[in-house]
């Protein structure tokens, strides 16, 4: 009863939270941010409601809850939940389609925020490689000059330039791109983004037409990695819990609906750091609750996977921090210091390839750390974010799912034991990587962004809270109106905010 009176308190919080966010967003002109440092800039000139967009999400939603009352109530086998909860995912990705067109240009400010060199430069500087080898085994004299106007390619390693090359590529020479294009997105668009170019809207942006057919399938791209990330974290929670979860409906619907910036950055590279760190996720439940033959595969997948991640940035090393935390506290786990090396090795693994095929990983690494600590010096942000991060972390991720975590925290007494059950030890690894992202020098706005990383291992504690329970009805439904409110918030963000593009 403690633990469900904790929940209802926990639900009650979140709604109060996303009622005053929403009307801080909506109803006020209180800076989002901290003035003179960098805030979220609100849109001026209101271009109305798109009354049809709002009409589809309102069913696909209505849909989605059907399901997860279904999966909760109706069904006992899981091979027939299992039904439902993919029709959830499937109702959260035509939502998420229906919430690109429902802002001020549509899908193509998506594409534009790819194309722009300010709002990322990964895709200008993919489309200018002329020798792939050469250009990123001598990556790090590139970040040595560190002489992009772009901030974002001289702060992180090659891997976001990585892919936009591998996707202009396969525009070049593949008739596949364009055909997606024209089934899938609206027949202005297109044309909006060609006419953006012909009128100098990306300054030293190539004026070429397969760089806009591949910002326009990265966008969908991402749209698929959203897709596929929350089927990855469904099925972490069931690994975590052997199969046997309560609640899994809602927690489907929490996963679907209540991340807001999953959507709301579509046209940011950090969508795909949520991607990664979702493989991630999977693969940590994997290394936690099984392994193959008594040889820790999982854990060195992590590990590799891992890698992957710091070479598209270096928040991925906090994510091995939480990785190692959470075995480390892991109770009856054994071979854990066995586990642990060999998440390590597999990340050392991925630096041993790196140097095999001539790139220094590691100075690259040093060099990106040195030129983001040359930017915060540069740009003279103040040194009290944290609140601010707290607050804009909790917009982002939505304030029932930032909050679910603290229910699974072991009690001061028992932190002597160091050892718990793996939903504790995860919980506690996420506060403590959070608390640690949240105060950080390198943390200086923009949390709900650049968070997206390390956002997939967070939620998945957060569904852990609700997966033992036997909510009460109330409780319950309490918890429905949750993502109902997280819905509105996300729609007035939408709707309100210039999050992508600041035209």
């Amino acid at each position: 009863m403690i633990i469900q009176r904790k929940i209802k308190l926990f639900t009650i919080i979140g709604l109060i939270l996303s009622g005053l966010f929403f009307a801080l967003i909506v109803f006020t002109s209180i800076p989002l941010g901290i003035p003179g440092d960098w805030v979220w800039t609100r849109i001026t000139e209101f271009p109305g409601l798109p009354i049809y967009e709002l009409i589809a999400l309102v069913l696909f939603l209505a849909v989605a809850i059907f399901c997860a009352f279904k999966i909760d109530f109706r069904l006992s086998k899981l091979s027939h939940k299992l039904i439902f909860i993919f029709l959830i995912i499937v109702m959260s990705m035509m939502f998420d389609y229906y919430i690109l067109l429902s802002g001020r240009v549509g899908v193509a400010e998506h594409i534009f925020a790819v194309i722009d060199p300010y709002t990322s430069g990964y895709l200008m500087v993919a489309g200018e490689i002329k020798d792939s080898g050469k250009y990123f085994t001598n990556f790090d004299k590139v970040l040595e000059k560190d002489s992009y106007d772009s901030n974002h390619i001289d702060v992180h390693p090659f891997g976001n330039i990585a892919f936009c090359y591998a996707v202009i590529q396969w525009c070049k020479n593949s008739p596949t791109p364009p055909w997606l294009i024209e089934k899938l997105l609206p027949d202005s668009i297109m044309a909006d983004v060609r006419a953006a170019g012909k009128n100098e809207v990306f300054h030293g942006v190539t004026q070429n037409d397969t760089v806009y057919i591949a910002a326009a399938m990265i966008v969908l791209i991402f749209l698929a990695m959203n897709f596929v990330s929350r089927i990855m974290l469904i099925a972490s929670l069931l690994i975590m819990t052997k199969g046997s979860s309560r609640n899994l409906g809602l927690n489907s619907l929490l996963l679907g609906f209540s991340i807001p910036a999953v959507i709301l950055f579509l046209g940011q590279h950090d969508v795909m750091m949520f991607f990664i760190g979702s493989i991630c996720t999977l693969l940590l439940a994997l290394a936690i609750k099984y392994e193959w033959k008594k040889f820790p595969v999982y854990a060195v997948l992590t590990g590799i996977m891992l890698g992957v991640g710091v070479i598209h940035t270096l928040a991925f090393s906090m994510f091995i921090f939480a990785a190692i935390l959470t075995i480390f506290y892991c109770r009856r786990l054994q071979h854990r210091f066995l586990k642990i090396t060999a998440l390590i090795g597999g990340g050392l693994s991925l630096v041993v390839l790196c140097v095999l095929c001539g790139i220094d990983i590691i100075t690259i690494c040093l060099l990106a750390s040195r030129n983001n600590s040359r930017f915060f010096i540069e740009s003279a942000r103040c040194w009290y974010w944290f609140p601010f991060n707290f607050l804009d972390f909790m917009i982002f991720l939505s304030p029932f799912l930032a909050i679910l975590p603290l229910l699974l925290l072991p009690k001061i007494k028992a932190l002597k034991k160091q050892k718990f059950a793996p939903a504790q030890a995860l919980a506690l690894a996420c506060i403590v990587t959070l608390f640690i992202l949240l105060i950080s020098p390198f943390s200086r706005g923009e949390m709900g962004r650049l968070l997206l990383f390390f956002m997939p291992l967070y939620s998945l504690s957060a569904c852990l809270a609700l997966a033992y329970q036997k909510l009460q009805n109330k409780i319950y439904l309490l918890c429905v109106l949750s993502v109902i409110a997280e819905v509105v918030l996300l729609i007035a963000m939408r709707l309100a905010l210039k999050l992508t593009m600041t035209f």
